[in-house]
């Protein structure tokens, strides 16, 4: 088999539903004319074919992924399918290969992905670098939600807030949620436009979505969920959170409430509830585990990726990597990380003054998992995985990386 390797277009939608349909185990439908505006763009794709018929795709979003409370240009890679017949030969390999470099030369510093094959992954250059976990709550218990010893029912900042279905003219006022939320964790997305627009119901119409406004007007948080099929006994149906983002502890109690509103008729509710969501703090709660799920991330530019991540105010230290990149030959070698009270420089080559130490040997799959926050250095020293990092290496890097535990909330 002879794979030749191009950019998407518009004539191939339906052919890629196939294959899809066929990597995926989900139904071979072809996509709704009316909802081709909210698909990947054709210059985000990559697809293989064979004598005309189409045997691989590989696709990315464009995201902000954010670190430190810095905004990461990302790729959000998706859809990654070879067909059957033409696996085992390195396709797989080639199409992600040309995928990163397309987006690389796009602007962006880092893709990530939900790997169905770590080992694969891994080989290109992905470490783990975020969790997406879910759990199951009663309705019952969502819908006497109140904040623990915070401000009363329907009073955030801003005065009482008023609960309204969302629509897509709200999108950009969610996105200005997202990006709140997002400043003050690590791991969280930010979308562009055409994803953006499915949280207000606008790819699908099984979704629901509401917006919290305070006084002032301002949307101040939101909820997106589906009816989905029940799963307990007596229940009519159950209900699956897509995402619910609030600025403060009040807001998110009112959203949690409507989500609680369609108990006894749902009895039981799915979401992502990271650790500080309310549901976890404001007293006991029966909370099943249904999924937890390691996305991982790849560095696509090591310098730009470190001068766009936050890092913490006040914190100063040096750092002097030689990286090992065999895919992106500009990430390889020493590299000299500087930050001075929360700004960071980047330098190519040896050690600053006064530094006399050997550099920390780090392939970029580790140093992806480093940057990201997800894995601690010193574990990562005990590993193996950090060749030449010294005691001192070890405190920096702990006091450079350190932040909330990078998670997610979303399927992309």
């Amino acid at each position: 088999m002879t794979v030749r390797l191009r950019a998407s277009t518009a004539a191939d939608v339906d052919g890629l539903a196939a294959l899809g349909g066929q990597a995926f185990a989900v139904a071979r439908t072809p996509v709704d004319p009316a909802h081709r505006h909210y698909l990947l763009a054709e210059h985000r794709r990559v697809v293989g074919e064979d004598g005309g018929r189409l045997v691989a795709h590989a696709g990315a979003w464009s995201f902000g992924q954010w670190f430190g409370g810095g905004r990461l240009p990302c790729a959000g890679v998706a859809g990654v399918s070879v067909a059957p017949e033409a696996r085992g030969d390195g396709v797989g390999t080639a199409l992600v290969t040309h995928l990163l470099r397309t987006v690389r030369d796009q602007g962006d510093v880092v893709a990530t992905l939900y790997p169905m094959n770590h080992r694969f992954y891994r080989s290109l250059g992905f470490g783990p670098s975020s969790v997406r976990r879910r759990d199951r709550v009663p309705t019952r218990e969502l819908a006497r939600t109140r904040p623990p010893n915070g401000p009363g029912a329907g009073a955030g900042p801003a005065g009482p807030v008023t609960l309204r279905p969302a629509t897509l003219d709200d999108v950009p006022a969610m996105e200005a949620v997202i990006v709140r939320r997002a400043r003050a964790g690590n791991g969280l997305l930010d979308h562009e436009p055409r994803h953006a627009a499915r949280l207000a119901g606008g790819a699908s119409g099984s979704t629901y979505a509401w917006v919290a406004v305070d006084a002032t007007g301002t949307v101040a948080g939101f909820l997106a969920s589906e009816h989905v099929p029940a799963v307990e006994p007596g229940e009519l149906f159950s209900v699956s959170v897509t995402d619910l983002a609030a600025d403060d502890v009040a807001v998110e109690a009112e959203l949690w409430r409507l989500v609680g509103a369609d108990h006894p008729g749902a009895r039981t509710v799915e979401a992502a509830l990271p650790a500080g969501s309310l549901p976890r703090l404001a007293g006991e709660r029966e909370i099943t585990p249904v999924s937890d799920f390691t996305l991982m991330s790849r560095l696509l530019d090591v310098e730009g990726a470190l001068l766009a991540r936050g890092w913490p105010p006040g914190s100063d230290g040096e750092l002097l990597f030689d990286v090992v990149d065999p895919l992106f030959a500009d990430n390889a070698g020493p590299l000299r990380l500087t930050v001075r009270s929360g700004v960071a420089e980047v330098a190519r080559g040896g050690a600053g003054p006064g530094r006399a130490t050997d550099p920390v040997t780090v392939d970029i799959a580790t140093l992806s998992s480093l940057v990201t926050g997800y894995l601690d250095p010193v574990t990562a020293a005990r590993a193996g995985l950090l060749p030449g990092a010294s005691p001192d290496d070890l405190t920096t890097m702990r006091r450079l990386l350190a932040g909330p535990a990078p998670h997610t909330v979303e399927f992309f």
